[in-house]
């Protein structure tokens, strides 16, 4: 037998919400009866409440993993941007949703998604259905659904490598022709490589200053093309992956994406309270 397609939709209900809200109501009338029913689909529903430490890199790595996600951006916060972005980069598909009418913070007004009625969602079902088909379609490299941590500290550091190396790839892959973005491929390239040569004593060391250089790198990229289309949330989940990768806490990690959001300035003065509490 053939193994499942995992599909998530992801919609992030507020915390006073009770699970039989909205959500249930979008995944009940929207999104469930636009799954195909010829497709062997193993259908998760995945809501995030954007609590400070509940995300580490594992769990970043385990929503890359799905062969699709379905994320209604009328309700996403800073949690499941920085979740989203981490799969965006890895260049897995991702369908975005949201109710018409609904104003979308930090996205380009022409940023592909469906729109959607619960009025009459009859429209958008057929139209979800086509992009689910689409995006399924498409040959993609899925991840396993499980992540194992490195055992030694030289598989940490050349795990944080590859993030970085892929972090260079996804920014490349916004094909934006510029010089900033060419030198934001250099210079995170050219990181990844100092890090793969260090010495397996001095990994971890080597590993804080490394997810330290890239910081400033994505800081000056995203100051000049935070309206690029896609190009927030990339930068978010490259955040995400990178400094998980290098042992930073989820809560450093969370604050630092939210300051990433609030703009560039916010996120300099974050990069460089970091560094100060480092010394």
């Amino acid at each position: 037998m053939a193994d499942k397609t995992n599909v998530r939709f992801i919609y992030e209900d507020e915390p006073e919400h009770t699970p039989t809200s909205i959500t249930d109501e979008i995944t009940r009338y929207l999104v469930l009866p636009a799954i195909p029913t010829d497709l062997s689909i193993n259908f998760q529903h995945g809501d995030f409440h954007g609590a400070p430490g509940n995300m580490d890199h594992y769990t970043i790595d385990m929503i890359a993993s799905d062969h699709l996600v379905i994320a209604d951006l009328t309700s996403l916060r800073s949690t499941s941007r920085f979740l989203l972005g981490a799969r965006a980069y890895k260049r897995l598909p991702i369908i975005y949703i949201h109710e018409k009418g609904y104003p979308i913070p930090d996205m380009p007004s022409d940023f592909p998604s469906v729109e959607y009625s619960m009025t009459n969602p009859r429209p958008a079902i057929a139209t979800l259905r086509d992009e689910i088909r689409r995006a399924l379609s498409e040959p993609r490299e899925v991840l396993p659904t499980t992540t194992t941590a490195p055992s030694s500290t030289r598989e940490v550091r050349l795990d944080l490598v590859k993030r970085i190396q892929e972090a260079a790839g996804a920014i490349s892959d916004l094909r934006i022709n510029s010089k900033t973005a060419s030198d934001a491929v250099d210079s995170l390239r050219e990181i990844a490589n100092d890090l793969e040569s260090t010495e397996d004593q001095k990994s971890s060391s080597a590993m804080q200053d490394a997810a330290e250089k890239v910081l400033p790198v994505l800081s000056r990229f995203a100051k000049e093309f935070s309206s690029a289309k896609g190009a927030r949330i990339v930068i978010a989940g490259v955040i995400a992956y990178v400094l998980g990768g290098a042992g930073f806490s989820a809560i450093a990690i969370y604050g630092l994406t939210l300051a990433f959001w609030q703009g560039p300035e916010a996120f300099a003065k974050a990069i460089d309270a970091l560094t100060k509490r480092k010394k």
